[in-house]
């Protein structure tokens, strides 16, 4: 127990891979609209017991991760502006079919609708098609372009989608995150983990631009820039 008041109101967001951009995006606001002064961000997903034990594909992709950030009015970073978007098209191609909203679980260590269920060919095409694109958009909003940008941190889905996006947006290496040989996928808290930990091997730059981006179940997708204060 972390020993919060009661007058303390709390959100549930479920977003998947895309959640932390999302919970940014709500956070944001919240603390815009001047009726809060302090939001924490919390990610947690544990994604081992949605996998099924024969699914060897993607027990080798997920790790289980919780993460919290605090954001606020007197952070150290300025949020910018976001670009989110959704597909619900792509829904069947990351998915537990019994996860109690349509379709119950059932008891049955065996019924794989139980277990996560992914189409990786899809859902690469998926991000492949869409988050090219929606970078440029959200730079182009926040009145950027690649080369203003000190940091691009993405959703650490895996290191084959990663590279291939580092080579499609031209992306310089010093300047592209990849942080999952002690994590791996580890859903919604790949991004703060990935800039928590690249953050500790490199001291901040002063007036540094860094953009995040969050993709995946749904379909989903957000990104953002922050910038350092």
């Amino acid at each position: 127990m972390v020993g919060l008041p009661t007058t303390c109101a709390s959100i549930d967001l479920n977003q998947g891979c895309s959640g932390y951009v999302y919970g940014l995006s709500v956070a944001d606001g919240l603390i815009a609209s001047g009726n809060f002064k302090n939001v924490v961000l919390v990610t947690a997903d544990v994604y081992s017991k949605r996998i099924h034990s024969s699914d060897k594909g993607n027990i080798s992709i997920f790790g289980d991760a919780a993460t919290a950030t605090l954001i606020s009015n007197e952070g150290i970073y300025k949020v910018g502006k976001f670009t989110l978007g959704t597909d619900g098209s792509g829904a069947e191609n990351i998915i537990i079919k019994n996860s109690g909203v349509r379709h119950k679980q059932t008891q049955n260590d065996n019924d794989l609708d139980n277990f996560l269920q992914m189409k990786g060919n899809k859902v690469f095409q998926f991000i492949m098609k869409y988050i090219p694109p929606v970078i440029h958009k959200n730079l182009e909003e926040n009145n950027l372009n690649l080369e203003n940008v000190d940091l691009f941190v993405f959703h650490q889905a895996n290191t084959h989608i990663l590279s291939k996006l580092h080579q499609e947006m031209e992306i310089p290496s010093d300047k592209f995150v990849l942080e999952m040989e002690n994590y791996g996928n580890t859903v919604s808290s790949t991004i703060p983990i990935a800039l928590k930990a690249h953050l500790q091997k490199h001291p901040e730059k002063p007036n540094e631009v860094i953009q995040l981006a969050g993709f995946g179940v749904g379909y989903s997708w957000g990104a953002t820039c922050i910038f350092k204060q």
